[in-house]
């Protein structure tokens, strides 16, 4: 790829003084108007945004970031680069390990490009990975300057080549052992050789940095590397089989579960997230030169390193990424369910066709158990399998659908799914330690032996030994929550507010969504109800504060708060985070105590909601009670959220003046200190 064909001379941006994330991000978009990549700030500003809560572009490699987006509004596919006077932190939302970002890259793409901003990503991945060249790119003085040193692939340090590159892995690996006669070969044998897997959550920049890293570490140390990526491009680079019958060891940098582990049983393992290579490239090589030494290779594709996957998922973070990884597959499930439910009420209600939504093989009856059908016999199902799909790949789904149907039958729940589906996990996990075939016989042991023999070991423990348990404390947390009134009941909804505003679609926000998932499996409704409420009180504070006290707001934010409202009509938290970023002891007490309010109002009033995901029209598909007529449930939905959002705004109005100030003043004297010194 010809990278001028999408980084101009006016695209770079030179020493340039960010205050931070947000103000980068606008800045950047500003440029590629300015240059005419693109027609609409605002929308190629949202693009970069929603990029951003799919996971981290900070590389966490010498203060990288590579920010992107695809938007109908890009005319022109191009890159935006800009050099930091200071640095600027915090460019993680994610709870990692804070970085200073110095340097950044932003990519605009139109959604009708295909896979090119894959291609700009890779190619520019691969550059920059290479050493120094961020440092000679922040010492560049002019823009050609700058381009030159980012695409020349005769710099000094490019020159040897890469060892195991993707065209061909196994000559270039070769001639990588001849490259460099003074590399510290920590005593290695000279056919000694390492395949490896990189993959990161949304397969895009970590997963080719993260390769590069490991290559260039191969080629310093004369060892054969072949390094597969598994990115948003598919697989590439793919191991061939004699590339992994000479192996003496594998490495899997990786932040989801990488496929096709199976072909490596019988090698040892080095298991490490896709950021590592690029902190400790060296340590990592040191680790698997450690661990391959003296390895028993006689069991090489009949061992399947069992051991190595029970102790990854021992741990809390671990059980906790299962569960995670579970409901983001059932998410998709309860969504569509719930809005085909949603629309089949809304048509009956509105065009008075009750007769066909509850009378059989009717035609809204037919989309009424289509949605109920969803969310009633699909959810939990799909959430233990891919718990279990998660743990140990295709073989974990079958017992994992079978842990889903028994919850169901046992009456367990939601509850008994995610115990369901680490039950199914770890009996494949047992099943693969103890019960192994030889090695021309794998195959039928993972597609048969083992699923067959799990469903068979998962579905009696549920059924018969753990099922009864589980849907007694299944039946008594419903009991327990169908019981909350008055003041017991506010506790609840306002603890609910609280997550949920805690960090606008988080972790504490997950996990309050899931507690509200597993109480609507159980038949109660009132938290989904409050949740749903709560979701709008921070969109809507966003909008009404940045309107009323716009001085005190800067520009990005008020531009923010034009969009906010329509995203909490939607349901969708997310949109205000760059406030909240910018000022969190303003912000997140603000949010959190009318967000309380909210969901205390909506739970004191016993509110009802089974359809979920659907928004502002929520309001609409109240469950009806004995207490409060559908308008009136609607009215205390709607009145909630919006008595939340007064209050929060009123916060804001009141603290917001007072921290503004008090950053000015700091900024004033870090400039004064700044021109002292």
């Amino acid at each position: 790829m010809n990278l001028k064909e999408y980084i101009k001379p006016q695209a770079i941006m030179l020493n340039e003084d960010f205050t931070s994330k947000d103000d980068a991000i606008h800045k950047m978009v500003a440029k590629l108007y300015e240059i005419g990549s693109i027609t609409s700030i605002e929308d190629f500003t949202q693009a970069i945004y929603a990029r951003e809560e799919e996971g981290i572009t900070n590389i966490g490699m010498d203060g990288l970031a590579i920010p992107h987006g695809k938007s109908d509004c890009v005319k022109v596919p191009s890159i935006v680069s800009a050099t930091l006077k200071n640095t600027i932190s915090l460019w993680n939302d994610d709870g990692e390990p804070e970085d200073e970002v110095r340097i950044i890259f932003m990519f605009a793409v139109s959604t009708g490009e295909g896979n090119v901003h894959l291609k700009m990503l890779s190619e520019v991945s691969r550059r920059l990975a290479t050493p120094n060249r961020i440092n000679n790119l922040m010492k560049a003085k002019t823009s050609d300057e700058y381009i030159n040193t980012l695409i020349d692939e005769q710099k000094e340090e490019e020159k040897a080549p890469v060892a195991q590159n993707s065209s061909n892995s196994s000559n270039s690996g070769n001639s990588a052992k001849n490259t460099d006669n003074n590399a510290d070969n920590n005593n290695v044998a000279s056919d000694f050789s390492i395949v490896a897997i990189t993959s990161c959550a949304a397969g895009i920049a970590h997963t080719y940095m993260a390769a590069e890293a490991l290559e260039r570490e191969g080629q310093r140390r004369n060892i054969t590397i072949k390094v597969e990526k598994q990115g948003a491009n598919g697989t590439e680079d793919k191991i061939t089989k004699d590339e992994l019958a000479n192996a003496n060891v594998v490495i899997f940098a990786c932040d989801v579960g990488p496929k096709g582990k199976e072909r490596f049983k019988g090698l040892p393992v080095i298991k490490k997230g896709v950021a590592a290579p690029l902190h400790d490239v060296k340590g990592i090589f040191d680790e698997a030169i450690k661990k391959a030494d003296g390895f028993d290779y006689s069991n090489r594709g009949t061992s399947d390193n069992s051991s190595d996957d029970d102790e990854e998922l021992t741990g809390r973070v671990s059980i906790r990424k299962s569960i995670l990884t579970g409901i983001s597959y059932a998410v998709p499930v309860i969504v569509s369910g719930g809005m085909v439910l949603t629309l089949a009420v809304l048509v009956a209600q509105i065009f008075h066709l009750q007769d066909s939504y509850n009378t059989e093989n009717g035609i809204l009856w037919m989309y009424r158990k289509l949605g109920g059908g969803m969310l009633g016999t699909l959810m939990v199902p799909v959430l233990a399998a891919y718990i279990s799909f998660s743990m140990v790949d295709k073989p974990g789904l079958a017992p994992g659908f079978a842990a889903g149907i028994c919850a169901g039958l046992v009456g367990s729940g939601f509850i008994g799914g995610v115990v369901g589906g680490f039950v199914a996990g770890y009996s494949i996990m047992f099943l693969k330690k103890y019960l192994k075939g030889g090695r021309s016989i794998q195959g039928f042991y993972s597609f048969f032996v083992y699923p067959v023999f799990s469903v068979i070991v998962t579905g009696s423990l549920m059924l018969f030994v753990l099922g009864s348990a589980i849907g007694w404390l299944n039946t008594e947390a419903t009991n327990f929550m169908m019981g909350l009134t008055g003041a017991n009941a506010m506790v609840l909804g306002a603890l609910l507010g609280f997550l949920v505003s805690l960090d606008l679609g988080g972790p504490f926000n997950k996990a309050a969504y899931a507690f509200c998932l597993a109480a609507m499996a159980n038949h109660v409704y009132t938290p989904y109800a409050a949740f749903a409420s709560v979701k709008m009180v921070s969109a809507f504070t966003a909008t009404l504060s940045t309107k009323i006290q716009g001085k005190y707001y800067t520009e990005e934010e008020r531009e923010l708060g034009n969009t906010t409202w329509l995203l909490g009509f939607a349901g969708i938290t997310e949109g205000a985070i760059p406030l909240l970023l910018n000022n969190p002891l303003t912000v997140l007490p603000s949010f959190a105590i009318g967000s309380m309010v909210c969901g205390a109002i909506v739970s004191y009033f016993q509110v009802a909601l089974s359809v979920p995901g659907a928004g502002i029209i929520s309001m609409f598909v109240l469950q009806h009670n004995d207490h409060y007529s559908g308008v009136q449930q609607s009215l205390v939905w709607l009145g909630a959220a919006v008595i939340g959002t007064l209050i929060s705004t009123a916060l804001m109005l009141i603290i917001r003046p007072i921290t503004y100030k008090k950053q000015i003043e700091k900024q004033k004297a870090k400039k004064l200190a700044q021109e002292t010194a």
